[in-house]
């Protein structure tokens, strides 16, 4: 179920690491008898990923402003709109940057290890999800260095705005679905857990959530099918960078000619 993407424009894609992540991780239904023991430990397993999945959802907020700061300059292009969105963007990438240079591999104590393998979760996969917080930041770090530039020709000729209307469109869809797939992929971890974990999930993470979000969603049993929901995410993003890529080509291939 691998995807990959061109690096096209050299941007580092977050989707072949969470394809890699979408693996066979097959989590047990709980059995009416469990023991409190049990409900301990996956209060536990639910703690800690809350603090790897809330930072995620901080670092995907911050991009959100810096969007949000382009969209009213979009609406109302004027010269104070535009310093506003400067001055937004590069506060999100001067913050985006610090958070990636104190991102440190994720360990997994001895204690969680047994856990996670009493309840049937990759050790593997479990790491290589808190992990990816990484590459995320180099993401944003780079969609927002790109909205920048353009941003900063965009008064100079339509041909630029155009530029800059149209990435800002594909950055902005992208990152709904992205959202989109970061919260049903809280699903994934425990699908087929009982009530009383779903609900400690909702208090623990999904009502602490500040980006993230899905609309019409129901939480799912079947790990298959929460599964199928987020490859359906990468496989519209996927197609939305195409596109993307296509139209910037295009355009830098018609700008050429011109000079």
């Amino acid at each position: 179920m691998e995807k990959t993407i061109e690096k096209t424009l050299g941007k580092p894609k977050r989707l072949a690491v969470l394809a890699g992540i979408i693996i066979a991780v097959a989590i047990t239904g709980c059995a009416s008898s469990k023991n409190q023991e049990e409900l301990a430990q996956r209060r536990a397993i639910v703690d800690d990923y809350a603090a790897i999945i809330l930072l995620q959802d901080q670092d995907s907020a911050n991009f959100d402003k810096a969007l949000l700061a382009l969209h009213a300059y979009l609406a109302d292009a004027s010269a104070e709109q535009k310093t506003a969105a400067q001055d937004t963007i590069e506060d999100m990438i001067a913050q985006l940057e610090t958070d990636s240079a104190a991102c440190e591999s994720y360990e997994i104590s001895k204690e969680l290890g047994q856990m996670l393998e009493a309840h049937q979760i990759s050790r593997v996969e479990y790491q290589m999800n808190a992990d990816s917080r990484y590459t995320y930041l180099q993401d944003y770090i780079q969609d927002l260095t790109y909205l920048e530039e353009y941003l900063s020709y965009a008064d100079e000729g339509d041909a630029f705005m155009e530029d800059l209307q149209v990435t800002y469109r594909f950055m902005e869809e992208e990152q709904r679905l992205m959202r989109h797939y970061n919260f049903i992929g809280i699903n994934y971890w425990f699908a087929g857990w009982g009530e009383e974990e779903t609900a400690y999930i909702r208090q623990a993470v999904l009502d602490k959530l500040t980006s993230f979000s899905a609309q019409d969603v129901q939480w799912q049993d079947s790990r298959d099918a929460v599964e199928e929901s987020m490859n359906a995410c990468l496989d519209q993003v996927e197609e939305l960078y195409n596109e993307w890529t296509a139209y910037i080509g295009e355009s830098w291939e018609e700008q050429n000619q011109m000079h």
